[in-house]
C-alpha cells in the first residue's frame, strides 16, 4: 500500500476506480467467472480512507484487463 499512496502522490491525485488483479497481498479469494472474490480487510479500508473503488478482474480472462 505504500507504494500506491507513493504514486497517488507522483500524480497528484486518487482515481476513482482501481483494477485489481487478483494479487494475493490484497485479495482473500480470487475472483473467478463464477465467483465475486473477496478482498482482504486491510486493503478494503485503505481503500475506503483513500476514497476508491475497487474493481476486480476475473482469473485468466486479460478482456477485464484491458488486454486484448
Amino acid at each position: 500500500m505504500y507504494f500506491l499512496m507513493e504514486s497517488f502522490e507522483t500524480i497528484g491525485g486518487v482515481p476513482k476506480t482501481l483494477s485489481i488483479d487478483n494479487m494475493r497481498t490484497v485479495m482473500d479469494e480470487p475472483r473467478a467467472p463464477y465467483k465475486t472474490g473477496k478482498v482482504n480487510e486491510r486493503f478494503y479500508q485503505f481503500s475506503k480512507d483513500c476514497r476508491f473503488e475497487v474493481h476486480l478482474c476475473i482469473v485468466g480472462r486479460p478482456q477485464t484487463k484491458a488486454k486484448v
